[in-house]
């Protein structure tokens, strides 16, 4: 075969050749990134980024080990009780529990379920005995004492007997374990039973309530008054005018002018009275029906503002709180359906703490607004029998 090859061909494939080398070595030699950018000033400019994202791969630092958040052991009574969304609460909670009084801060009611934990004795009385019972707490007007009784049953007559003392809360406070018996000072000393003591706004008096366990008394209750520091004891007025009225769980009105009280009425069933103490005018301001001769209005408490009376009522076994205006008009029932019992009033008036039925326990201490709204239950393992707010 006649070939025919130009020098122009051979150059060709020469340079053709020479390119391609070319080519092959470039793909294997790394290559290295542009100089950066500089501006007249010498700076490096910015390299645009699309739509202005950083094209930046995000700098992935290495997970490092964390220690898992202590958690400090709580009490079921944490758990079980919502800290309740209030404004801080001011003065002292007194309540009785178990036969023993004891003190707490009211500002406990913002932590939850630490009223009992951070509630301090004041008092350590041996078994057998009992201090305060169902309503027989009252406080100077000062806060700094409390005037209550001690009491013991007589199991040979089942009868309850009980006088009157006073503590100092600073002082019982200061004692670990709470005051014992010897540090009480005693106001009475009656072989009946003395109750239902109430300090008056002026701290000039304690009103309170004998009892004659005398074989031909019945066990009436007779109102009488004392100084604070037991003497000058004497009936309020006449043996004659308390005869058929058995007043007891007795409150003064905050002008110290009137006493509520419950006493029996009417139908011969305990209700609610009012005592004008100028003249000793009684009003009887609630009422219960003659039939079923059963139910009763007790434990009255007067607001510290003057316009509202609180008390318990039991009807057909069906027990609630009440709200009465002092002349009898405006009877409100509370919207607490626990079965309210032992109200005491905030030193304002806008609230107030009670015991009411709960879970597991039976009986716990709860707080109210003045109108029974939003209810918080403060305690669970403790079921107080007398409650106190003092400032």
């Amino acid at each position: 075969m006649n070939m025919r090859f130009s020098v122009s061909d051979w150059q060709f494939s020469r340079w053709l050749l020479l390119l391609t080398t070319i080519l092959l070595m470039g793909a294997c030699v790394p290559s290295t990134p542009p100089p950066a950018l500089t501006s007249s000033s010498g700076r490096p400019t910015e390299t645009p980024t699309a739509a202005g994202r950083d094209t930046q791969a995000p700098t992935i630092a290495p997970a490092t080990p964390t220690k898992a958040a202590s958690v400090t052991p709580t009490s079921d009574l944490a758990l079980s009780i919502a800290t309740p969304s209030l404004a801080p609460l001011s003065g002292r909670f007194v309540f009785e529990h178990g036969g023993n009084l004891s003190i707490v801060n009211a500002s406990c009611v913002q932590r939850a379920g630490t009223c009992e934990r951070e509630s301090v004795r004041l008092t350590n009385v041996p078994d057998g005995f009992e201090v305060a019972g169902s309503w027989d707490l009252t406080a100077s007007p000062d806060g700094n004492k409390i005037a209550f009784v001690y009491r013991k049953y007589d199991t040979t007559t089942t009868l309850e007997t009980g006088d009157i003392y006073v503590l100092d809360i600073a002082e019982c406070v200061a004692i670990e374990g709470g005051c014992p018996p010897e540090r009480f000072v005693r106001l009475t000393t009656d072989p009946g039973k003395d109750s239902s003591p109430a300090w008056s706004l002026e701290g000039d008096k304690i009103i309170f309530t004998r009892q004659d366990l005398g074989p031909y008394s019945y066990g009436r209750h007779l109102l009488y008054e004392m100084k604070p520091d037991g003497s000058q004891q004497q009936l309020l007025m006449s043996e004659a005018r308390q005869h058929d009225l058995g007043p007891h769980q007795v409150s003064w009105s905050p002008d110290g002018t009137r006493l509520v009280m419950s006493a029996y009425g009417d139908t011969r069933l305990p209700v609610i009275f009012v005592l004008r103490l100028s003249d000793f005018q009684l009003q009887q301001i609630t009422h219960l029906p003659s039939e079923p001769d059963e139910g009763q209005h007790s434990r009255p408490r007067w607001s510290p503002r003057g316009d509202k009376i609180v008390f318990e009522g039991d009807q057909f076994f069906d027990f609630g709180g009440y709200l009465i205006n002092p002349d009898g008009t405006g009877l409100t029932r509370l919207p607490l359906d626990n079965g309210p019992t032992r109200f005491a009033w905030s030193p304002d008036a806008s609230k107030f703490i009670y015991a009411g039925s709960c879970k597991p326990n039976g009986t716990c201490l709860f707080l109210a607004n003045a109108d029974g709204s939003e209810p918080q239950q403060l305690t669970q393992h403790w079921a107080p029998t007398a409650t106190l707010w003092l400032p």
